[in-house]
């Protein structure tokens, strides 16, 4: 239905060994469910809006209670379209990155 969902991820404040602020993050990935799977093995965690308020709850101090949370998202949840292969350059910005191009335009 094209709503909101989050990725998982960790993210990390700290010092550097030159007292330097620096803020650290990660996303999350678990194996790819089918609809990923013939793009890459790995995909990111997906969060659902109903389960924002349990990953983001660190008074377990442990990971236990989210450890159900590390799946593969359901199958059918993603659309997969082809893009701008353009996107996997860091150097790219633009809205033209996400527009779906056919396959004989990749």
């Amino acid at each position: 239905d094209r709503s909101l969902f989050a990725f998982a991820g960790l993210w990390e404040h700290w010092l550097g060994a030159d007292g330097s602020e620096l803020e650290s993050m990660a996303i999350l990935t678990t194996a790819a469910n089918d609809d990923v799977s013939e793009i890459h093995d790995r995909m990111p965690v997906i969060i659902q809006p109903v389960d924002y308020a349990r990953w983001l709850d660190c008074r377990p101090g442990t990971a236990e209670p989210i450890l159900d949370l590390m799946r593969p998202a359901a199958v059918g949840l993603l659309d997969v379209i082809a893009v701008s292969p353009k996107l996997n350059n860091p150097r790219s910005d633009g809205p033209e990155l996400q527009t779906p191009v056919s396959e004989t335009n990749s």
